[in-house]
């Protein structure tokens, strides 16, 4: 797995995501680049068939926003959305909600993001291009 990727997916979670419930995966953003990121890591590690996306737009227009998260994302695994009447500000494209439903899914996660800090530590004048060979990707109890 690439290094960039896997440290990139991982750090959305704790800061785009919500972290409440611990049977889930859930990541919220507006910005195309960070869900692409995000969705890309679920991609590589197998789990694009569990995800839901769950869009938060106004009322009007909703089939051109799925449009364009189908699009972008490259998933179609739309469930009800969240839609308003009206925003007193621009919504560019939406909210796009991406969640798994999985507590495996979701202490691994966790477990990864906790270990962020370890995994960024390299011997001085060292730089490494993918993960190394120390850090395993699945905790170890």
């Amino acid at each position: 797995m690439d290094k960039d990727l896997f440290v990139i997916g991982v750090t959305i979670w704790p800061c785009e995501g919500r972290r409440k419930r611990p049977y889930e995966v859930e990541v919220s953003n507006s910005r195309d680049v960070v869900t692409k990121l995000f969705v890309e890591l679920l991609k590589a590690l197998g789990l694009a068939e569990d995800v839901k996306l769950r869009l938060h737009v106004p009322l009007d227009g909703y089939e051109k926003f799925e449009k364009y998260w189908r699009r972008t994302l490259e998933l179609d695994n739309f469930v009800k959305p969240i839609v308003t009447k009206g925003h007193k500000r621009e919504v560019g494209n939406g909210i796009v909600h991406i969640k798994i439903y999985s507590a495996i899914a979701r202490e691994l996660f966790k477990y990864w993001a906790e270990s962020l800090p370890k995994l960024l530590q390299t011997p001085k004048g060292r730089e490494f291009k993918s993960l190394p060979a120390h850090f395993s990707i699945f905790p170890v109890h």
